[in-house]
Parts: C-alpha cells; structure tokens; sequence
C-alpha cells in the first residue's frame, strides 16, 4: 500500500472520577468520518510541541483547559478517505483538565465512557486499539 500522507496526532484520553473516558462525536463541522466517536485529539502546527497542540486541541475540541499530560504510548493506524491512504501517528496522554466540557463547531456530542460502552460505538480508526490497551 502506497501511504499518501503521514499524520502526526496528539491524542487526549481523559478520564472522570469513575475512570470513564471522554470521547467525542464527529459532525457536521468536521470534513470527514461523520458520526465517529474519538478523543479530543489533533494534528500538531507548525512550531508547535506535541503537548501544546494537545492543549490547543483539547480547548478547542472539548473547551477544557489542559492542566497536565502524561505521555502513555505511541499507536498507529491506516485510514482511507477519498481513495487517499494516510498512516496515523498517535502521541497518546493522559490529560487531568478544568473546567465544563463544551463541544465544538466539528463535533455534535460527547460522553463519557466505560471501556464495554466505548468499544460498542462506531469509532474512528485506531481509536479501539487505544481503548483496550488503556483499560
């Protein structure tokens, strides 16, 4: 398979007070993969540090402020959209955060997540590997 593109992702598992993780739902707002659930995630911008995009992303994505990301593994997946082929390249966190989740303009909802639960929802590509690797 000839890979198109590379994307360098800064993943955010965040987790409530029952060790549920918030995952988000793609929407309208976003340009593909409608209807997947994924963590606040995001591609890194030029000059910017993994953990900085995370933080970005996080604001962005789920309008919580990041406090602090523990660096927990490395996951890769193939995806194909438009008859394009990209590998993703996932920096995965666990990320501690304040503030009232709020969802963005690229996503419709958001919920918080038993490992069972998450893995029954139509998720993005290698979004369960990352989900049964951290439960």
């Amino acid at each position: 398979m000839v890979i198109d593109k590379v994307f360098l992702i800064s993943t955010g598992v965040i987790r409530n007070g029952n060790n549920k993780v918030l995952l988000i739902k793609r929407g309208d707002g976003g340009k593909t993969y409608r209807g997947y659930w994924q963590f606040p995630e995001g591609k890194k911008e030029e000059g910017e540090s993994i953990e900085t995009a995370l933080g970005r992303e996080i604001l962005e994505e789920v309008g919580l402020k990041m406090v602090s990301a523990k660096f927990t593994d490395i996951f890769v997946s193939k995806i194909s959209v438009d008859e394009k082929k990209y590998l993703v390249v996932r920096s995965v966190f666990e990320v501690k955060c304040e503030g009232n989740v709020k969802v963005g303009d690229e996503h419709d909802e958001y919920g918080w997540f038993g490992k069972d639960e998450a893995l029954m929802l139509k998720l993005l590509a290698g979004v369960s590997e990352v989900i049964e690797r951290l439960f």
